[in-house]
């Protein structure tokens, strides 16, 4: 888990640590769940069992790190989510809103989340969704919160591993250190090389071949 740990000690310099059980994803084509996944703070047991893996290239992961000034560990909150996704599971639905809410879904979205207001009626979608979300064909994005006076942040964007190096193509926020000031600093010397080390792989140089004789 390098990724994992190197994130968890960049937190830790900035007094921060991410929100626990937090997953960044592979993406494939109408799929945002890819089969390799990187777990960011996870406990003991999820570290002990979460598969470890390799990026390889043509793949590409959404990178979305959650930090706070707590202890990392979010509460799900009391308010009501909006939005929701379909999941791959397959169940045959007992009640007429959660069969017509999910074949609107399948038709609409596909795998892919939406808010309960994109629908047709928002009252019999979210009636239907409660089945729905009970028997696993759909997921809710449940709404967490953190301790009060603490401070949250979040950063998200999608890479793309070519077999060139790392290519950012979202941008989401980019950390700015004119703007954003801290007494906070990261002193590891290998945290330090990393930051300093391109995302590109540099290709060996060619030497020139000597003119025949």
């Amino acid at each position: 888990m390098v990724v994992t740990d190197r994130v968890q000690k960049i937190a830790r310099a900035f007094g921060c640590k991410p929100i626990e059980n937090t997953v960044c994803h592979e993406q494939k084509q109408g799929d945002l769940d890819g089969d390799k996944q990187i777990i960011l703070n996870p406990t003991d047991e999820q570290r002990a069992a979460f598969p470890s893996c390799e990026f390889a290239p043509f793949e590409v992961y959404l990178v979305d790190v959650y930090v706070t000034t707590g202890d990392g560990h979010a509460k799900k909150s009391a308010l009501r989510t909006n939005i929701y996704k379909k999941t791959s599971t397959t169940y045959q639905l007992k009640t007429k809103a959660a069969r017509a809410v999910i074949n609107e879904v399948s038709q609409k979205f596909s795998k892919f989340p939406f808010t309960i207001r994109s629908c047709d009626d928002e009252r019999k979608t979210r009636m239907g969704m409660i089945e729905c979300t009970k028997v696993g064909v759909a997921q809710a994005f449940e709404i967490h919160e953190e301790k009060a006076g603490e401070a949250v942040g979040q950063i998200t964007f999608t890479v793309l591993v070519t077999p060139n190096g790392v290519e950012r193509i979202t941008q989401g926020a980019a950390f700015d250190p004119k703007l954003i000031q801290t007494d906070k600093k990261i002193e590891d010397t290998e945290l330090l090389e990393l930051l300093q080390t391109s995302t590109k792989i540099k290709k060996p140089t060619k030497k020139p071949v000597a003119p025949a004789a």
